[in-house]
């Protein structure tokens, strides 16, 4: 996490687009899986890049997001999400999901819009690793993703530039 917002708003795009580009075929849809382990306002993002990049998605990406989902948020970021969420197109809004895979959702009414939901709801266990929650085995490692990114990024970069030679 940086604390330039430009730059959020920049890696959150490119990941988006990462993301979409190795979609397989037939899937049309990303699901943000957003940890909030380590949430305070100390190192939150600003209301108005939070609304920069809901924006982003409403506006660029409306038919991409099939749900974004909040693992185990904290109060302070359930009271966050309450500022922001009038801001929120009603779509988009309708897709953002707060789970915690420790606990049962808190009893809601039917027509209270409530966000959480039970982590079974959009996930198989199975698929998640376990520091998702999942059972999965493996464990993100930032030393091997990162250089995929940089190999992936090399080759589009020896692309694009044969392209315009």
């Amino acid at each position: 996490n940086t604390k330039e917002a430009d730059n959020q708003i920049r890696w959150v795009v490119y990941t988006l687009e990462l993301c979409i580009r190795h979609m397989r075929p037939g899937v049309e849809k990303v699901t943000l899986a957003i940890d909030t382990t380590n949430w305070g306002f100390s190192n939150s993002v600003s209301i108005g890049t939070a609304k920069k990049f809901l924006d982003i998605l409403s506006n660029h990406y409306p038919e991409r997001l099939g749900r974004a989902v909040v693992f185990v948020p904290p109060k302070l970021f359930v009271a966050f999400y309450s500022l922001v969420s009038p801001f929120i197109d009603p779509v988009t809004k309708a897709k953002v999901a707060f789970v915690n895979p420790n606990e049962p959702p808190p009893e809601q009414s039917e027509n209270s819009g409530s966000p959480w939901i039970a982590l079974e709801e959009c996930f198989d266990r199975d698929t998640l690793e376990k520091d998702c929650y999942g059972s999965m085995p493996s464990q993100y490692n930032h030393q091997v993703y990162w250089k995929a990114i940089e190999e992936e990024f090399a080759h589009e970069k020896a692309a694009l530039l044969a392209k315009q030679n």
